[in-house]
């Protein structure tokens, strides 16, 4: 009897150690993200873009229509976002429903060409009724877990996973003379229509859009959150405020035996080996072989990178173009012959009028005159590239050499006039095949512009004009009585009655002073193809705001 008592006891013990005790709490599961999107299929939107680009090789028509389609991210009321690459010369666009195949007619809301991001809106707002908005991941690191979202036919979501795996500054797609933060995923995204651009989620949120997809490596290139953030506070503004430029080149320290010639014995800091002369930090009084040791406090290792607290070690151009907007102060941290100097740079975003070979020239004509059959030209990249993804190579290499040492060869942001070709007329008799040539005068005036080669071109009575070019024959001479002839038989034989497209000339940026910063340049949107290929983006090198080689002067 004393046993099975004993026994009852060491039973209820538990139980009565536990009496009045509460029971341990349940752990709740992770409650659902209130902002994040649950169902994918109504947070994209179908993209339909028909598109027509100017012919550079025939700058008064346009080249046969394409089309591109992509999906877009809903991200607010009546507010789509996709690359600008998709939409750049569109002549019309459409929003498509994924599962009822619907659509209507969609506007551009607001686009910046160096950010590769635009903005959508349908033109009847009630066709995004009834979506979700996805809202930016701030979240995301090296090594996250995301989503690149694809559409069957069906309309039904494919998401494939992957895993990011570099953060680094890498150049533009529609315009490689700017760097600019990626996240890169690695992923093997299958080929599906509807794929020009894709978002990128994580968790329910938008982590990117997906730009470029390497099918080698696996890899595709996402437009961050940090990107993305700047380009909606400038389509809030409608201004291009953001992702401003300095203007200075440098070389890594990394070299003990240049470290001993400059008598720099910090292993910091990078030697500035150029300044563009109408540049922000020119204008701050930067110089030729000062040691840029940090920005705005934050030190510059020998290589030309940083350690950022989020994504780790990155290009110090993310402190220029990423960090901060157009018309703020960057402090500059310089050693100058050993001595330490603090310079404060207004910095200043260039748009590619202000150049002299813009980087890009999308959705506007090229500027051009045809005089008695001579075909006359404003150089720019988008010219070149009509040679295809070789053009460096492939391009007639003066304009190529015009193009990658314009800021020494024209420091003063002087165009480029060439002739491009020759249209055979009375006028153009011998010299039909002359064509990728520079234009240097007329009756030994300079020529910088169209519009000066017009007025030099102008006269009340007869005249023939000496226009000395850069290759042979060097001199071309023009009859001002041919090239009023000529203008009938362009327009009967050829069907020319658009002469010249010559644009009122847009101010340079305003030049701030040491003590104020002056007023943000004209925010004009900018012009050129996006590039299709995918092609890795090349590590920044030896430009504070550029990772291309021919900026490296």
């Amino acid at each position: 009897m004393k046993q099975n008592l004993i026994l009852l006891f060491l039973i209820l013990l538990p139980t009565l150690a536990n009496a009045g005790t509460a029971p341990p709490p349940t752990i709740p599961a992770a409650r659902p993200d209130p902002k994040a999107v649950l169902d994918y299929s109504r947070a994209v939107i179908r993209i339909n873009c028909t598109a027509q680009f100017f012919d550079f090789q025939r700058p008064w028509t346009k080249k046969n229509p394409l089309t591109r389609r992509g999906l877009g991210a809903i991200i607010g009321p009546n507010e789509v976002l996709v690359s600008a690459s998709l939409v750049a010369g569109a002549t019309y666009i459409e929003f498509e429903r994924p599962t009822s195949a619907e659509r209507t007619p969609a506007l551009i809301k607001h686009i910046d060409y160096e950010a590769n991001l635009a903005l959508l809106e349908a033109a009847d707002p009630a066709f995004l009724q009834n979506t979700q908005n996805l809202v930016l991941d701030e979240t995301a690191r090296l090594g996250s877990i995301v989503e690149i979202l694809q559409l069957e036919t069906n309309g039904e979501v494919a998401p494939t996973t992957g895993r990011i795996t570099t953060i680094t500054m890498a150049p533009g797609v529609i315009d490689d003379s700017l760097s600019l933060l990626i996240f890169r995923v690695t992923a093997p995204v299958q080929q599906r229509d509807y794929s020009f651009v894709l978002p990128v989620v994580k968790d329910g949120r938008l982590l990117g859009m997906g730009v470029l997809y390497d099918s080698r490596n696996q890899t595709t290139d996402i437009i961050p959150p940090p990107i993305i953030r700047r380009f909606l506070q400038d389509a809030m503004e409608k201004t291009l405020h953001s992702f401003p430029r300095a203007g200075i080149r440098f070389t890594p320290l990394r070299n003990p035996q240049l470290r001993k010639y400059l008598q720099h014995t910090a292993n910091e800091g990078v030697l500035i080996t150029g300044v563009d002369p109408r540049s922000p930090a020119a204008v701050a009084g930067i110089q030729k072989n000062d040691i840029l040791m940090a920005i705005n406090g934050v030190a510059i290792d020998p290589d030309g990178s940083f350690q950022h607290p989020e994504y780790g070690r990155i290009h110090l151009s993310y402190l220029i173009t990423t960090a901060h907007r157009a018309g703020e102060t960057v402090r500059f941290s310089l050693l100058r012959s050993g001595k330490p100097l603090e310079v404060p740079v207004v910095v200043l975003r260039f748009l590619p009028e202000h150049q002299s070979v813009p980087r890009y020239w999308i959705d506007r004509q090229p500027i051009y005159l045809i005089a008695g059959g001579f075909i006359f030209q404003e150089l720019t990249r988008s010219y070149l590239k009509e040679w295809g993804n070789d053009w460096s190579n492939q391009a007639p290499q003066r304009l190529v050499a015009a193009d990658f040492f314009q800021k020494s060869l024209r420091p003063n942001g002087e165009k480029v006039v060439f002739l491009s070709g020759v249209i055979p007329t009375p006028g153009t008799i011998g010299y039909e095949n002359l064509g990728g040539t520079i234009v240097e005068s007329v009756d030994d005036q300079p020529i910088h512009s169209i519009a000066q080669l017009k007025e030099a071109l102008t006269t009340t009575v007869p005249k023939i004009f000496k226009i000395r070019i850069t290759d042979d024959p060097r001199l071309i001479f023009l009859n001002s009585v041919t090239i009023e002839q000529a203008k009938l038989i362009l327009a009967r034989n050829y069907g020319i009655t658009q002469l010249s497209n010559i644009p009122t000339a847009v101010p340079p940026p305003s030049q701030p002073s040491k003590s104020s910063p002056s007023p943000i340049p004209p925010a004009t949107p900018p012009n050129v193809e996006p590039h299709q290929s995918p092609q890795g983006p090349e590590k920044p090198s030896d430009s504070i705001d550029s990772p291309s080689p021919a900026e490296a002067t």
